[in-house]
């Protein structure tokens, strides 16, 4: 979610860092979250992991034009969300071929998950984030051409709204989602504009924040994909402070270098985070670990399929990038 989340190089090199560090721990973690089932570690791990992803989207907002962003987003979010569709879709073809009408309306409608007026078809993985996240920024900017006054009390409007609209249905391209969204851009935009990434937290703050997320861990599992809101709106206050929380965290990791090596593999992770989510989202839904891997542990299969599934990502992820690489020197080759 490199290109998604940041349009700009970030000025601080040190910001860049810890801001790649909390994105690359996120998306790893995501992929836990995918395997292990223990409802302890989902909820916490649910508690801040799609929330951090928005709240980045909303603090590299730029104020640009609605055309000009729809421009940007096409590029870096729609054309991953369409490859990995026709890709999955072209699978589908050879294993799921008599329901195949259904499948390509599940990927035109970009079905995060399925609810009454979505119950016939499938879901498309883990690429409803990238079309929810489309929608949720071309929103973003619509509802930020209105008085700076207005924009906090309409994000909260359109988050009530959002959670109602899920009660009776989930809608196409998680649109009820994108509703409940806004607040979490509009949270980024102000933690940028207020540099509440760089303030100093005295302990009793840093021990308030920690117990706030605490407590979205114990309402039960946020999350937006399934439209869990526990205890809302106490859920959404939560996992803004779990989010943020969670960034301050990286940013002190960032400084400890005694685990060097294994921050820079965090920051490779996040700065490549995009292509992680779709090559995951393709393996996830294809590769079925537990018909070959079957031990009497439930850790120890749990240890096997994450570092399958790790080596797997990271090694496509390495392909992928060698490849731009070369056509990229084809390319200079070319122009001289």
């Amino acid at each position: 979610m490199n290109k998604v989340l940041e349009d700009n190089k970030v000025e601080n090199k040190k910001r860049e860092n810890y801001i790649d560090l909390a994105r690359g721990i996120a998306i790893i973690i995501m992929i836990f979250g995918h395997v292990v089932h223990w409802t302890p570690i989902r909820r916490m791990i649910y508690s801040f992991h799609m929330p951090v992803f928005f709240i980045l989207s909303g603090y590299f907002f730029k104020n640009r034009s609605l055309k000009e962003e729809l421009k940007r987003d096409f590029k870096s979010i729609l054309i991953p969300y369409v490859i990995i569709s026709i890709i999955s879709l072209i699978i589908k073809f050879f294993i799921d071929n008599d329901n195949m009408i259904n499948n390509i309306f599940t990927y035109l409608l970009g079905v995060g998950d399925t609810s009454n007026i979505l119950e016939n078809l499938s879901t498309v993985g883990e690429i409803w984030f990238l079309i929810c996240l489309f929608f949720s920024k071309t929103l973003f900017v619509i509802i930020n051409k209105i008085n700076k006054k207005y924009l906090f009390c309409l994000c909260v409007f359109l988050n009530i709204v959002g959670v109602i609209i899920s009660k009776i249905a989930f809608l196409p391209y998680s649109l009820d989602v994108v509703f409940v969204t806004q607040i979490y851009l509009y949270m980024g935009k102000y933690i940028k504009e207020h540099d509440l990434f760089n303030i100093r937290l005295s302990i009793k703050k840093k021990i308030l924040l920690i117990g706030i997320w605490c407590l979205g861990v114990l309402l039960g599992e946020f999350n937006y994909v399934a439209r869990f809101y526990p205890y809302y709106p106490i859920c959404i206050i939560t996992s803004i402070v779990a989010g943020y929380t969670f960034i301050m965290i990286c940013k002190y990791i960032d400084k400890i270098k005694t685990f060097e090596k294994l921050q820079e593999l965090f920051q490779f992770c996040g700065k490549y985070s995009l292509y992680i989510l779709c090559i995951h989202c393709l393996e996830n839904q294809f590769i079925h670990y537990d018909n070959f891997i079957k031990f009497n542990s439930t850790i120890l299969n749990y240890v096997i399929i994450l570092l399958i599934k790790y080596i797997l990502v990271l090694c496509c992820v390495k392909l992928i990038l060698e490849i731009k690489n070369i056509l990229n020197r084809k390319k200079l080759k070319e122009v001289r």
